[in-house]
C-alpha cells in the first residue's frame, strides 16, 4: 500500500498548493470553522459536532487551532484513493505516537514546507483571510513551532506546473 503524505507547516506555505499542482489528491479532513471560498475538500461541521458526536478511536490527529478544531476519520486515512493530508506539527507528533501504538493500516511520509513569511501572509491574503485571522494564525504558528524538527521543502515562489 502506498503511503499517505503528510504535508507540515505553517500557515499559507503552500502545504495544498504544492501537492495539488502535483495532481495529488487530498485526503478529506474535518473541521468546525467557517467554509472559505477556496475549499473543496473539508466536511464542515458545527462547532459542537466534535465533542458529541466523535470517538477517538476513529479519527487520527484531531486537533484545535484558532478557535476550531480539525480531524480525519480513521477510515479515509485508510483509503488508498486519496495521496496526501495536511498536519500542523502537533498533528504529526500525535502521528508519530500512533504508529507505535495503532495499526494504522497504511505507513506515512512527513513533508515540511517552510516558506518565507511575505510570502505566507500573501498566501493568506489570497484566501480571503482578515488582518486579524492572518495576525492570529502568525503568532499561533510561532509559538507551535518553535521547538519543530523539520523535513524542509522551500517554496520560495517557484510555481510548480504540471504536465
Amino acid at each position: 500500500m502506498k503511503n499517505m503524505i503528510v504535508m507540515c507547516g505553517k500557515s499559507g506555505s503552500g502545504k495544498n498548493y504544492i501537492p495539488e499542482a502535483l495532481g495529488l489528491k487530498l485526503c478529506v479532513g474535518n473541521t468546525s470553522r467557517l467554509k472559505r471560498d477556496t475549499d473543496v475538500d473539508y466536511r464542515f461541521y458545527d462547532y459542537n459536532y466534535f465533542d458529541k458526536n466523535i470517538e477517538l478511536k476513529d479519527v487520527i490527529i484531531p486537533t484545535y487551532y484558532c478557535d476550531n478544531y480539525y480531524w480525519t476519520m480513521l477510515e479515509d486515512f485508510q483509503d488508498k484513493k486519496y495521496d496526501y493530508m495536511v498536519a500542523d506539527n502537533r498533528g504529526v507528533e500525535e502521528l508519530l505516537d500512533d504508529i507505535l501504538h495503532r495499526d494504522l493500516k497504511r505507513g506515512i511520509s512527513f513533508v515540511y514546507v517552510e516558506t518565507p513569511l511575505i510570502s505566507r501572509i500573501r498566501n493568506m491574503r489570497r484566501r480571503k483571510n482578515s488582518w486579524s485571522q492572518i495576525w492570529q494564525r502568525l503568532i499561533v504558528d510561532r509559538d507551535h513551532f518553535k521547538n519543530t524538527k523539520k523535513l524542509v521543502l522551500e517554496n520560495n515562489g517557484v510555481v510548480i506546473k504540471g504536465g
